[in-house]
């Protein structure tokens, strides 16, 4: 009988294992400890079989009284835990209902299963629960011997650490005396209400999930950063990229700049070169004294590669006329005109000193087989 009825609460406890709702962290061993003190009543049997057979059930009562117990315990998870008990109870014997006083002591271990967090879940703020538990111990009376119960705590919480304890156990002995010479199986019964207070680090329980979760986001949290610095990466790379594509791209164009500038250079140095040795020529309209617009541009930049050169060259600037057309005294004039005109523009325009050129004229010679050439002012670095 004894088997089968801690079979059957085995499997009531593993059936609560198997209910569990949530999985929770598993505390240290100094969190969800207490401490309890209660007193209340008991009452001792004895005899069981010969008293119903008797049908004498009073004679089953084989003393009663006042009972204390201290009790110190932990909570391994929200719904297990464990329990020690000292127990100290004063039986009066009955016969004839006479009372006489018989001292009863206990040490036992309980096995706790706090059945409302199974099948309901944990709560902190929950103000009853239900506490099935099984015991074992050593119980001594006039004889001694072990013994095993079971029972059931109604905690009632006041505040975070503070509970009232109702508790009702059943205990069953074995080669104990409690009253008298043995007559077999004994029993007590014991009822008692007391005051409990939860200590240590911690007083309560974290699922793993609430454990876990600060752990999670702070994944996610390095998560996010790596891929942002990735990015970041990504992005710089690609910036430096197109970087070096604009660098390159900067380089073609300097390097075809300086080919250009090297182009110009060399043309500007060949009109120099043609300048010093053969003259520059800008070409009048027939009967004009002045430059056409045409003429102006080819002259500014005739003038340009001769301020290049210096101030310290000094130039021959000649006037022609074409002697086929007007008379020789016209041509003179005009030869005269375009020399001093040239000379002009080479001072007052472009800034060029006085003491740099040499003016002549020749009005009635020419110096190109085709009319239309005579009618110009050369201009040649002298010699």
């Amino acid at each position: 009988m004894k088997i089968k009825a801690l079979v059957f609460a085995a499997a009531i406890l593993v059936a609560g294992v198997a209910n569990a709702q949530e999985s929770y962290v598993t505390n240290s061993f100094d969190s969800n400890l207490y401490v309890g003190l209660s007193a209340g009543a008991n009452a001792s049997f004895d005899g069981f079989y010969g008293a119903f057979k008797a049908g004498d059930i009073h004679r089953l009562v084989k003393g009663g009284g006042i009972s204390v117990e201290l009790s110190v315990g932990k909570w391994i998870t929200p719904e297990f835990g464990f329990r020690l008990n000292l127990t100290g109870l004063n039986t009066e014997c009955i016969s004839g209902w006479h009372f006489g006083e018989n001292p009863y002591y206990s040490a036992s271990l309980a096995f706790l299963w706090d059945a409302t967090n199974t099948f309901a879940g944990y709560d902190s703020q929950r103000v009853v629960s239900v506490v099935p538990y099984l015991s074992a111990g050593y119980y001594k009376s006039v004889g001694r011997g072990a013994g095993f119960g079971a029972g059931i705590m109604l905690p009632i919480a006041l505040s975070e650490k503070w509970s009232i304890v109702p508790d009702v156990r059943f205990v069953g002995f074995s080669d104990a005396v409690l009253v008298g010479p043995s007559t077999g199986v004994c029993a007590n019964v014991q009822v008692t209400v007391g005051a409990q207070y939860k200590f240590g680090k911690k007083t309560g329980f974290e699922t793993a999930a609430a454990v876990t979760a600060p752990l999670v986001v702070a994944a996610a949290e390095a998560e996010a950063a790596k891929a942002e610095v990735e990015a970041a990466q990504e992005q710089a790379q690609v910036e430096i990229k197109d970087l070096s594509e604009d660098l390159a791209k900067l380089q073609k164009e300097n390097e075809a700049l300086r080919a250009e500038l090297d182009g110009i250079a060399s043309e500007n140095a060949a009109i120099v070169k043609n300048l010093m040795s053969t003259p520059a020529c800008v070409f009048f309209e027939i009967g004009q004294a002045t430059l056409s617009v045409k003429e102006l541009e080819h002259l500014d930049r005739t003038v340009k590669t001769m301020i290049a050169q210096g101030k310290n060259i000094t130039f021959t600037v000649c006037g022609y006329s074409d002697k086929n057309t007007g008379s020789a005294r016209r041509n003179n004039q005009l030869a005269k005109q375009r020399a001093n005109y040239i000379v002009k523009l080479l001072t007052e325009k472009y800034g060029l000193s006085q003491d740099q050129f040499v003016v002549k004229h020749e009005g009635n010679t020419n110096i190109y087989t085709t009319i239309e050439l005579n009618r110009a002012v050369l201009i040649q670095a002298a010699e």
